[in-house]
């Protein structure tokens, strides 16, 4: 068992000589973290009482353990003797962070040896502790919150001489190696805007029927044409489905006839478009594009995907995982920490995948429903404050691209005055395949809206001057 007793007494100890520790160690220790159930207890009360600005001192440790300096408490020590000895053994705030890193660590090793334990006694069970499946997914959940825990969250202190300088290192080693640009949407205007860079999290976010999946299939379609390694894990449509939108897709062409993928669903297509469909086929099976279709994954089941998926990227088509996308993040399923706050919930979610996309230097592409409240505007544009239940979905991201498409709701309406109808029907001609895209926030670029052609049911998604 990995228990580091010494040095949970003497970050507790700094803690009680001087609260400002707690700040230094911030991120990098949890309560949890401690062996000691009276650590934990400590540990954690000091938190909240430096959140709501309470005075962090030995008073404050007595009140929170509930005894008097006499009452025996930890190895045959009083409270009073204790709380000396966490006094007399306590580091510096200069080595706090040293001791907090410690017992993380500690902490880690002692999950991975439940883990361990856990996987041993469920196999020994056969069925009864669930099929294999089943047994190794939870393992794998519980070891990939130990490795999104232990990764680089990039949270260095340095001096603006030192920021400047490591700027200044990256601008020689790329004009002397080139810039890395980026992954591409498949469409140029809004490649020139923005792109899905290596460590970044995009979100792009709609109201249903706005084309959040059709953008993202496609844009997995370009950069799987180009070379790129893609993960696609959609919790919500299996393979079949989504082939039939791919199909489509790739076999639409300007000049030809569309075959939309409802007439693939239904079989209505004729022998010419059987023709087209079967090179579409051949095209498409040297993409390097995996498809991760199994509904309910928590977001540290699809961390462990992406991981995993390395593997048969480069057996099966020799390539790197590039992109990884997940439709949608209303879908991701809820961990026990944040039960019954689901706000809290999404936030945590996209704060895990923001780690991801920097921890394995690719772009993560999060679709995410926007709230109802766009349907009760005149203007039903989207804003980013449209962003469902969780403000934390916009600080996380890099990016986020708000889609919207006109049409659709001028499919819907129908002006009583005919002359007002018709104006509805021939603003409905020109928009009817446009699609727009809002680059509402991008971190290190403009912000600025886009105009794409979009046919819906071929879900295809090209540069809007092809549309005649």
């Amino acid at each position: 068992m990995n228990i580091n007793l010494d040095a949970e007494q003497a970050l507790i100890g700094a803690v009680l000589m001087n609260p400002d520790a707690l700040d230094v160690v911030d991120g990098l220790v949890r309560a949890e973290d401690f062996s000691e159930p009276v650590h934990v207890q400590v540990y954690d009360a000091f938190l909240r009482a430096r959140d709501e600005g309470r005075r962090v001192d030995v008073t404050l440790m007595q009140s929170v353990l509930g005894l008097d300096a006499k009452t025996v408490l930890v190895k045959g020590m009083t409270t009073g003797e204790y709380i000396a000895k966490l006094a007399a053994n306590a580091t510096t705030v200069l080595n706090a962070p040293d001791y907090a890193r410690v017992i993380a660590e500690a902490a880690n090793y002692r999950r991975l040896e439940q883990s361990g334990r856990m996987l041993s006694d469920r196999a020994s069970q056969g069925y009864s502790g669930g099929t294999p499946g089943e047994v190794a997914s939870s393992i794998i959940t519980d070891l990939d919150a130990i490795v999104m825990a232990t990764a680089n969250k990039g949270s260095r202190r340095v001096s603006v001489g030192d920021a400047v300088a490591s700027a200044h290192s990256v601008l020689l080693d790329r004009m002397e190696h080139g810039v890395e640009t980026g992954i591409g949407w498949g469409v140029s205007d809004l490649d020139d805007v923005t792109k899905l860079y290596p460590g970044e999290l995009t979100i792009a976010a709609a109201r249903p029927s706005m084309g959040k999946t059709t953008l993202a299939l496609s844009s997995c379609l370009a950069a799987a044409r180009s070379g790129a390694g893609v993960l696609f894990v959609s919790l919500e449509m299996g393979e079949v489905s989504l082939g039939q939108r791919v199909l489509s897709d790739i076999a639409y062409e300007p000049d030809q006839t569309p075959i939309a993928y409802t007439d693939i669903r239904d079989a209505k297509v004729s022998q010419a478009d059987m023709q087209r469909l079967s090179v579409a086929l051949e095209r498409v099976r040297q993409y390097p594009l995996i498809i991760e279709q199994e509904p309910g994954l928590t977001v540290s089941q699809i961390a462990a995907r992406a991981r995993a998926a390395r593997k048969p990227l480069m057996r099966d088509f020799n390539a790197t995982l590039d992109l990884l996308v997940v439709d949608h993040l209303g879908l991701i399923a809820s961990g026990d920490r944040y039960a019954g706050a689901r706000h809290l919930e999404l936030g945590a979610i996209t704060s895990a995948l923001k780690v991801l996309a920097k921890d394995m230097q690719i772009p993560v592409l999060l679709l995410c429903q926007l709230s109802r409240g766009v349907e009760s505007r005149e203007n039903k544009r989207p804003q980013l404050s449209d962003l469902r239940e969780s403000g934390r979905i916009e600080e996380d991201a890099d990016t986020v691209v708000l889609l919207y498409r006109e049409a659709y709701y001028l499919e819907r309406t129908k002006e009583t005055e005919p002359d007002k109808d018709m104006i509805r029907m021939e603003r409905l001609r020109d928009c009817r395949n446009v699609l727009e895209i809002n680059v509402a926030k991008q971190r290190q670029g403009a912000t600025r809206t886009v105009e794409a052609f979009v046919h819906m049911p071929s879900n295809a998604i090209r540069n809007l001057a092809r549309r005649y």
